[in-house]
């Protein structure tokens, strides 16, 4: 009964349409569009090596920060999209402006690149009927814009702020909703904050939207503005209930099926399983790419459950509208469910009531001491968020190709060749749901291996570029083998790398470089020192210091000679530990931290 009521539900969202939609700043709606000139928003020290942005953000999503977001959004008590707008304390008003203030925050701590705004719509014909009529309803977002607003495509990390309980318009209740879904949006403001120092090529939205316990009003929006504008968008990256690990009664198949089981280290992900679009094959390249640069450096391992169906039966979320209108998008959840969202006399899970909390106090001293949502899983599913949406800021664009049924097999014919990349061509039988084998190559006319004659086969291709970004997989092609061909490698994971220094870059020919500074412990003012070998070309370094928050302080470049270095900083910082980033050729060759006493 309840997954027959949810699929009422679903359908009945496509009855109501928003109009009127507008963006509030004219700033923002000019960068979406791509109308902007790049200069005014570059990163006053550029770094736009991948290896040191998912480094820092491996090391800098911060589990005290999420928590604090997370005790924050609790604090308004009820977020459903209806409830008072008014109060600065109480209801969706009040913590749609904080999210604001908070976007507006971070943009301060970096030269006000991050610009926010809201994205209001009217809504005749929605599914309450409250004081508040029919609006004015609003999403709530930031822009990270792009360096090459030319060939600007959208990356979207996106969340539902609004809360419910059981009564979907009940204005009044206690619907703090910890789990489902204040872990989304402490994620997509978390990387906001980590990802606001970094330049990429492609604008990055951060994107918190309401309506989404309605009928999905808020990523209707969005996902209609921006087709209605013929603004692109590269990939859109869901996340709805991302912090809780219990297993309720009631969770949504295919999910767990023991009550009170925990699972801290699998995350799931759902999308659109046609291969005639490029969904599914996003959440096998989150899978993919998962193994080649993030599995060696999180402190805890992490399973990516690749899910076959849009979401949960019965079920949707705000991926879904940006699919309809053509937009790549995936959902990605929690592995375990604390119920099905459809309380009913004999529900005791805790999604869509009033007990969707943070955790509850066991002690009786007031203070909550045993947690539902688990701030360091929420903290695993951040680093991957950002690291996805950071190589799509950076990665080369989807190739064009065609798949040719040649006597010889089947061949992957680049028809519009990239300069200076090469190809993954991913393969799976129509018996799989998961790649069988992924090939690199850097030619444009490939052979599939490993054919058998009569077998049909699905293909689809993905460039990668010289720093080893691989962008998004095409949608698949397929056809039936009419040869039997030779098998080959696969594809061996080659742009791996690590965190600790001692490989910087293995597409580069720069070496680690042995960052001295002393004193350290220092008053403000220090010595640099390195040795920099003849054979690598360079005319200049900078050194790039940051905070542990991973805010900008200052930089200095000095001019570069062969052999032993060193140089005078004296910028009299505030007493504190800092991180010091020396750059050559735009690539990091050194880090080290100093402390200023």
């Amino acid at each position: 009964m309840r997954q027959f009521f949810f699929l009422l539900l679903l359908t009945g969202w496509s009855a109501s349409a928003q109009v009127n939609i507008q963006v509030s700043s004219t700033e923002v709606d000019n960068i979406l569009r791509g109308n902007y000139n790049a200069a005014d928003y570059a990163a006053p020290f550029e770094v736009s090596d991948h290896q040191f942005i998912i480094c820092n953000i491996n090391s800098e999503v911060s589990v005290d920060s999420l928590a604090a977001d997370l005790a924050v959004l609790a604090s308004f008590q009820n977020r459903n999209t209806y409830s008072d707008t008014l109060s600065e304390t109480f209801g969706i008003g009040a913590a749609t402006r904080w999210v604001y203030d908070k976007f507006q925050a971070i943009s301060a701590n970096n030269s006000n690149r991050l610009r926010p705004a809201y994205m209001s719509w009217e809504q005749p014909g929605g599914l309450c009927d409250t004081w508040i009529g029919d609006g004015p309803f609003k999403n709530t977002f930031a822009v990270l814009p792009g360096s090459d607003p030319d060939n600007n495509e959208l990356v979207i990390i996106a969340a539902h702020m609004d809360s419910r309980c059981d009564d979907v318009c009940d204005i009044d209740c206690l619907a703090e909703g910890m789990e489902d879904n204040a872990s989304g949006t402490a994620l997509v403001l978390e990387l906001a904050r980590v990802m606001a120092p970094f330049s990429f090529r492609q604008t990055i939205v951060f994107l918190v939207t309401s309506g989404e316990e309605q009928g999905l009003y808020g990523a209707n929006s969005f996902a209609d503005y921006c087709n209605a504008e013929d603004i692109p968008i590269r990939q859109v990256q869901n996340n709805d209930i991302v912090g809780g690990i219990i297993c309720g009664e009631t969770s949504s198949p295919p999910s767990c099926t023991e009550p009170g089981s925990i699972d801290s280290m699998t995350v799931r992900i759902f999308a659109n399983t046609s291969p005639l679009q490029e969904h599914l094959n996003f959440s096998r390249y989150v899978e993919y790419i998962y193994h080649e640069k993030l599995e060696t450096l999180m402190q805890v391992p992490m399973t990516i459950a690749v899910q076959s169906q849009e979401d949960r039966t019965g079920r949707g979320g705000d991926h879904i509208p940006f699919r309809e209108n053509g937009f790549t998008a995936v959902r990605f959840t929690s592995a375990n469910e604390h119920g099905d969202g459809s309380p009913d006399a004999t529900y005791t899970d805790r999604q869509h009531t009033s007990d969707d909390v943070l955790g509850v106090d066991t002690d009786g001293d007031a203070i909550i001491d045993s947690f539902f949502v688990s701030f360091t899983y929420l903290q695993r599913n951040t680093i991957i968020n950002g690291t996805m949406a950071a190589l799509g800021g950076l990665a080369p664009p989807v190739p064009v190709w065609e798949l040719i049924d040649d006597p010889a097999g089947l061949i992957v014919d680049i028809t519009e060749p990239l300069e200076g990349m090469e190809y993954r061509v991913a393969v799976r039988t129509g018996g799989s749901d998961l790649w069988e084998q992924v090939y690199r190559t850097d030619t444009t006319w490939f052979i599939v291996p490993g054919q058998e004659a009569g077998t049909m086969y699905f293909v689809s291709v993905a460039a990668v570029n010289s720093d080893g970004i691989t962008g998004l997989f095409s949608r698949e092609f397929f056809k039936t083998s009419d040869a039997t061909t030779e098998s080959a490698p696969v594809d061996d994971l080659a742009f791996a790398f690590n965190c600790d220094g001692s490989q910087i870059n293995n597409q580069q020919n720069i070496s680690t470089i042995e960052l001295n500074i002393y004193p350290n412990p220092s008053s403000g003012s220090a010595v640099f020192s390195w040795y920099w070998p003849e054979d690598i070309s360079a005319n200049q370094v900078t050194l790039w210091i940051s905070d542990l928050r991973g805010n900008i302080v200052d930089k200095e470049t000095w001019h570069l000679v062969a052999g032993q270095q060193e140089r005078t900083y004296d910028g009299r910082l505030p007493a504190g530990i800092y991180n010091c980033t020396l750059l050559a050729n735009n690539r990091v060759v050194a880090v080290k931290r100093w402390v200023v006493q």
